[in-house]
């Protein structure tokens, strides 16, 4: 049985480090996404087959204004914008996810950013976008 423990702990430690590095190697990371304190505009491209651009302005970390754009109807604010690049669709659900819950924000903010979890183009939010229509909760 310690055996087991063991192979099973080293398995777990493999997959993590393998996770970790398909992350970094693949230029998409968390750490490219704003943070909880910044402000203006930024934006992304959600990496999903319908080339997504996203611009989110920030005030302190919490948007006040979302647009979501698919292909070639783009239509940028104007002023300086903070470019993040590419960001995997699984971080762009996170991202969004974490203003959809947060009670305390404005309805429309949540709202733009419930959108934007369907932008995202991933079985993670396929999976939590299902659950709140299915009135369960939310899996992680």
């Amino acid at each position: 049985m310690a055996a087991g423990r063991c192979c099973s702990g080293w398995w777990t430690l493999m997959r993590t480090l393998l996770f970790a590095a398909l992350l970094l190697c693949g230029g998409v990371a968390a750490a490219d996404l704003p943070g909880n304190s910044a402000s203006g505009w930024h934006r992304w491209q959600i990496d999903n087959k319908h080339e997504t651009t996203v611009y989110v302005r920030l005030q302190d970390g919490r948007p006040t204004r979302i647009r979501t754009h698919d292909g070639d109807c783009i239509r940028p604010p104007k002023g300086e914008v903070t470019d993040h690049g590419l960001v995997a669709a699984s971080e762009s659900y996170l991202w969004f996810r974490q203003f959809v819950e947060m009670r305390e924000l404005d309805k429309h903010m949540r709202e733009a950013a419930l959108f934007g979890i369907a932008q995202s183009d991933s079985d993670q939010a396929y999976d939590y976008l299902d659950s709140l229509i299915s009135g369960g909760q939310p899996r992680m």
